[in-house]
């Protein structure tokens, strides 16, 4: 079994768990978030209506509370590591990983990491396309905000 299937294994019946009945799960996602004081793997669900983020252990099971956040939670983002031209955001990043930068109107930040899953080299190591299509889906949702 490959990168991608077992990431796929894994983040699926969890963002599965997250959702109510009828909520579509569009792609799902592994990423770093990075904090002063905390931080740690997450798991990155993607659906038409919003975007979860869910703490995760070492086995990838949740661990804490997910955020839930709406297009209308959002006051602004930025993604980064892909030439800081978010034009190209989509086209480029199947060549290597990037940043996101969220400011929720709570005023809480969150920044993740998370690589493509795509390229020659790091691609397989990344989550292949499960990992691919779960960046897709987020960037996608992203740029449907304007």
């Amino acid at each position: 079994m490959g990168a991608s299937e077992k990431l796929a294994e894994k983040l699926e019946p969890l963002g599965q768990s997250l959702l109510p009945p009828g909520e579509e799960l569009l792609g799902a996602l592994a990423a770093t978030e990075v904090k002063a004081f905390g931080g740690g793997v997450r798991a990155v669900f993607v659906t038409p209506l919003r975007v979860i983020i869910q703490p995760v252990d070492r086995r990838w099971n949740a661990k804490g509370e997910p955020i839930s956040i709406r297009p209308e939670d959002i006051e602004s983002f930025r993604v980064s590591g892909l030439g800081d031209d978010w034009i190209t955001a989509i086209s480029v990043v199947a060549d290597s990983g990037f940043e996101l930068r969220l400011k929720l109107i709570s005023g809480q930040k969150i920044k993740l990491m998370a690589m493509s899953g795509e390229g020659r080299l790091l691609g397989p190591l990344g989550g292949g396309q499960a990992q691919q299509t779960g960046a897709e889906a987020l960037l996608t949702w992203l740029g449907e905000l304007g």
